[in-house]
């Protein structure tokens, strides 16, 4: 039997065909282009939440601790170093001696004034002796004058008694007056000559004197200068920097060595150029120790930019620890400025300052979108955020980098 089919059915069929091959067709681009959405376990994540207000901007910055009072000691003559007595870093006192300089010229100067000295003396003591025995020789004439008046004044008033009673002539009794009074005008005139002695004998010792005093002061000078080739410290604390080898010839006013106190210390930071301009004197420094935060101001701001850096010294406030000394490195964070209504999430391992990255927010409880946040300065344990966040937003800081191809990730909890 042939069966034939009529062209109503035939249509009916390519239709049906045709219907098939567009659902298969559409079946094949959903399941082709649909997205895969790799998941991650929540435990495994590390999530900061952006938080909004006022934050004092404290900026991380590196120093070294360092003496306050320094002293620089220069070579007070020329000289050759003979000996060291201590190496830098060891602890010193005001007077404990460095090293030893030896001056051969200085040493024959000091020898031959020390001897002129002596010999000065001498003179002078025998000066004063002989003015002594003119003083007692003029002193003794005086004398004699004075005994030869009253022993005349004896015989005048002999004489007038006598005269009274008509024994002697009167003429005997003229004669006696008239020599005791020239005997009165002498010792006038003996008198004043002496005390002209006297003050000329104190000019001309005076001058002696002066001579004396002048090398006595000569020889104390070359003494302090023969003293001061042995190189002391000046200051107790810790001798920083010795500059000099033994058996070097040095010249006056060449630096040798430094010492700085060890108990008096302030703090040196170095403080980025950006944020150099907005720090003020007096700004609050927080000087991280071993078991504590140090309290510091600035004390002095440099003018001068070395490598990108300015340096600031700090006056620290707070007691020092016994082992902290000169040289040893810090890190400190310095008050900026004060930030309002600033949006910062806490410091962790995938959060950099001063950085743009790429990283997840928290929409649910099941979805991280990918964001992309822009990081501006970090302010103690908090970093601030410049661009891409807002308030309140669960921000992914773990490492997700393998899956930023991915604009969002399914977060499971197991």
């Amino acid at each position: 039997m042939q069966i034939n089919l009529t062209p109503k059915h035939q249509k009916r069929s390519y239709w049906l065909f045709a219907l098939a091959l567009i659902a298969m067709a559409t079946a094949c681009i959903y399941f082709l282009t649909k997205q895969y959405t790799p998941k991650i376990a929540r435990e495994n994540l590390t999530i900061a939440t952006v938080q909004q207000g006022d934050i004092a901007l404290m900026a991380p910055v590196f120093g070294e601790f360092a003496s306050r009072y320094e002293r620089l000691i220069s070579a007070p003559d020329n000289g050759k170093v003979t000996e060291i007595l201590l190496r830098g870093g060891e602890t010193v006192t005001e007077n404990t001696p460095i090293a030893i300089l030896t001056n051969p010229d200085l040493t024959q100067q000091y020898q031959q004034q020390k001897t002129q000295l002596n010999s000065t003396t001498a003179q002078f003591t025998a000066f004063t002796l002989r003015q002594q025995n003119e003083l007692l020789a003029e002193e003794g004439k005086q004398e004699d004058l004075i005994a030869d008046i009253e022993s005349l004044m004896l015989d005048v008033e002999a004489n007038r008694k006598l005269a009274e009673l008509g024994i002697a002539a009167k003429i005997d009794l003229e004669r006696s007056e008239l020599k005791l009074a020239q005997l009165n005008k002498q010792l006038e005139r003996n008198r004043f000559r002496l005390a002209s002695f006297i003050k000329m004998q104190q000019l001309e010792k005076q001058q002696q004197h002066m001579r004396l005093v002048a090398e006595q002061q000569s020889v104390a000078n070359l003494a302090a200068k023969m003293a001061a080739l042995t190189i002391k410290a000046g200051i107790a604390g810790t001798l920083e920097k010795l500059d000099i080898e033994l058996g070097q010839y040095v010249n006056a006013g060449q630096t040798l060595a430094k010492v700085g106190s060890s108990t008096d210390l302030i703090a040196k930071i170095r403080i980025p150029q950006r944020l150099a301009e907005k720090v003020q004197l007096d700004a609050k420094v927080n000087i991280k120790s071993k078991d504590s935060i140090l309290s510091g101001k600035i004390s002095q701001l440099s003018s001068v930019i070395r490598d990108g850096f300015v340096l600031a010294e700090v006056k620290i406030l707070d007691p020092l620890p016994n082992y902290i000394r000169p040289a040893l490195n810090l890190t400190a964070d310095v008050f900026i400025e004060q930030k309002t209504d600033a949006l910062f999430i806490k410091q962790a391992p995938g959060v950099q300052p001063l950085s743009k990255k790429t990283l997840y927010q928290l929409t649910d409880d099941s979805v991280a979108e990918q964001l992309e946040i822009t990081f501006s300065e970090r302010s103690g344990e908090y970093v601030l955020i410049g661009a891409g966040a807002k308030k309140d937003q669960q921000i992914i800081t773990s490492d997700l980098s393998q899956w930023h191809n991915f604009a969002q990730l399914t977060v499971v909890t197991h």
